[in-house]
């Protein structure tokens, strides 16, 4: 075995459990940057890995002055949510490649976090004049990109994508829109273009429509909104009054939500892959998509080929 990082030497393989002995190390090295980057309220007390419960044991619990709070961790793309709600804690955070629904982000006092997330955060770490913080943040990012758990720094995702499955079809054909949860992490705004990954229900709901990706649209902006006034606000730089007038049934439930959200604002949708790729293709199963982020050099293989293997 070639011994690339501390957390490689350990032994063969990706492990979740090595993956959280780090992470939880380094929080407490730096437990005011991961307080600030992952929204984590009062002061930390005390961090414990492998922390025995009445119904298993957490992978990191974290006290802070004011909060309980497990973090559950996977390598898999899998839903933890069901573990983690067994336990007393007055937040969880889920650390997991799996992408959750609408419903599922919405779950009170439970945050879902990628890989990718916490990359971003290591990289700031990286920066800091603590030696001891810049070895083992790096060692770790290291580890995670050597798995393929995260995007390298030389790669540049392009493509957002997004399953859709219900009539917010309409938003994206005829509004050139998409809507989706708002969240602190930034790097949805190096994104150039977005391509929505059709459901099997589509094909009741738009006439001529398969499942999977097919339509692609140039990002031309991504404005964060929460009220009716602030997505008109948005629109008002992109389009007419009479277009936004226009837009008015196609956007009428999004109105009435006092959601933070991103709305992504597009030129107009174009066929690109006819037939579509298949889900199947850019993961494993026909669940959400486990990952948001593509170049076009994976989609163009996907048409073809599996990418997740």
């Amino acid at each position: 075995m070639c011994v690339t990082s501390l957390l490689n030497a350990l032994g063969h393989g990706l492990k979740e459990t090595r993956l959280t002995a780090m992470m939880g190390y380094i929080i407490s090295l730096q437990p005011e940057s991961f307080q600030r980057h992952f929204e984590i309220a009062g002061n930390i007390k005390s961090i414990h890995i492998e922390n025995a419960e009445d119904d298993g044991r957490t992978d990191i619990l974290i006290i802070t002055d004011s909060q309980k709070i497990v973090i559950e961790a996977k390598t898999q793309s899998v839903n933890p949510v069901k573990q983690a709600k067994k336990y007393d804690a007055d937040k969880i955070i889920l650390l997991t490649p799996y992408t959750p629904s609408n419903k599922e982000e919405s779950i009170k006092n439970v945050r879902y976090v990628t890989w990718n997330d916490v990359a971003e955060w290591l990289r700031v770490l990286q920066g800091r004049k603590d030696k001891v913080t810049k070895v083992f943040s790096s060692d770790m990012l290291q580890y995670l990109e050597e798995h393929g758990m995260i995007k390298t720094t030389d790669e540049e995702y392009e493509v957002y994508s997004r399953d859709i499955n219900n009539d917010t079809i309409n938003q994206f054909l005829k509004a050139h829109l998409y809507f989706c949860l708002y969240t602190e992490q930034k790097s949805i705004y190096r994104l150039k273009y977005f391509a929505p990954c059709f459901g099997q229900k589509i094909t009741s709901i738009q006439c001529g429509f398969k499942p999977g990706i097919s339509y692609i649209a140039r990002i031309k902006d991504i404005v964060v909104v929460e009220s009716k006034p602030d997505i008109i606000d948005g629109l008002k730089k992109h389009f007419t009054k009479k277009q936004i007038r226009g837009f008015s049934t196609v956007l009428e439930h999004r109105y009435r939500q006092r959601e933070k959200r991103f709305m992504l604002i597009m030129d107009e949708p174009r066929l690109l892959f006819s037939p579509p790729i298949p889900k199947t293709n850019l993961m494993g199963g026909t669940g959400f998509l486990g990952r948001h982020y593509f170049t076009f050099d994976e989609l163009f293989r996907a048409r073809s080929e599996k990418i997740w293997e």
